[in-house]
């Protein structure tokens, strides 16, 4: 229903420059018609290389995560 891309922190913290056991707060915005909320099961998240488009995964060889939904503020 949506989808945002871009480098973490607003285009200000590549993921090349982290620390290890560094946070980075990522926000995004997603454009959604509030009539497709009540469609809307589950929020996943997912990372990939910008060199290949290749999806990047977890140590749990999963591609994406589901975060908690509703996401409050």
């Amino acid at each position: 229903l949506a989808q945002a891309d871009g480098v973490p922190a607003g285009w200000a913290r590549p993921t090349n420059a982290w620390m290890l056991g560094e946070y980075i707060v990522d926000r995004h915005e997603l454009g959604l018609d509030p009539e497709a909320l009540d469609r809307v099961t589950a929020l996943w998240v997912g990372m990939y290389d910008a060199a290949t488009g290749d999806r990047l995964t977890t140590t749990a060889g999963l591609d994406r995560l589901a975060l908690p939904w509703p996401v409050v503020p």
